[in-house]
């Protein structure tokens, strides 16, 4: 039945946005729907030359409302095709762009960042070394790379080639590297990710919490370990790349 696989990809676009996390991109079903709608666009056609020439389209339609209707029914799918593909591309392209500017532009940090299966946040993509479960957490966690299509790929590096070229007419002004405004903390429109709230800090010292594991991590005031929900009191100053990073996350006190 003719919208049946538009449907399924508003459904895979819906169960995103309730989860916030994003699925690879369903190539084989986009194709699929463009087939569909090329093939409604060639029985239009069809039924179109089969009327006499100069026959106006809406009086035939009126006098023969089997005519009529078949015209409506496939005009009304082909429609219904485009407006889901639009909007199923529309909502990765929202995606893709709110976790460009929650990462401060840095689009290396957007392509390696990897999500768990199960679970509806974020963790960016761990440093090399452990070779421990390597191939248990490739199979379970994938990054966002491998989930765009080459089309999306190359409209990201675009859009972040903007955004870079936005930033640096204002840099010697104000500090533009990630969002503006107070923490919200996690946010489910933009992914499921955390979201950094930057704004003018009230303290020297600010409690975080650590988002992933990670050892030896080089800071200002030397060596720093983390461990994934472990709470700490440091120097904002010190993790100020890492919060960036996502790696850690301020808690509101």
């Amino acid at each position: 039945m003719y919208g049946d696989q538009a449907l399924r990809l508003v459904t895979e676009c819906r169960n995103m946005e309730a989860t916030g996390s994003l699925k690879p991109y369903n190539e084989s079903l986009v194709r699929l729907i463009l087939l569909e709608t090329r093939q409604i666009h060639t029985s239009l056609s069809t039924l179109l030359s089969s009327l006499p020439p100069g026959t106006d389209v809406d009086v035939a339609a009126q006098s023969d409302l089997s005519l009529g209707a078949q015209l409506l029914t496939l005009h009304h799918s082909a429609q219904r095709n485009k407006r889901c593909l639009l909007a199923y591309h529309e909502w990765r392209m929202g995606w893709l762009k709110r976790r460009l500017w929650a990462r401060g532009g840095a689009l290396g940090l957007v392509l390696e960042e990897k999500e768990e299966r199960g679970s509806t946040s974020s963790v960016t993509a761990a440093a090399g070394g452990e070779g421990q479960g390597a191939g248990a957490g490739a199979a379970a966690r994938a990054d966002v790379r491998s989930k765009l299509s080459p089309q999306e790929l190359t409209w990201l590096r675009d859009y972040a080639s903007l955004v870079t070229a936005f930033k640096s007419e204002l840099l010697d002004i104000t500090d533009l590297t990630a969002p503006l405004g107070q923490a919200a903390g996690r946010s489910h429109a933009d992914g499921g990710g955390s979201i950094i709230g930057w704004g003018p800090p009230k303290e020297l010292m600010v409690t975080v919490v650590a988002t992933r594991d990670a050892r030896e991590v080089m800071t200002e005031m030397g060596m720093l370990n983390l461990r994934r929900g472990e709470r700490m009191r440091v120097r904002r100053t010190e993790v100020e790349g890492l919060i960036v990073r996502g790696w850690l996350e301020v808690l509101e006190e």
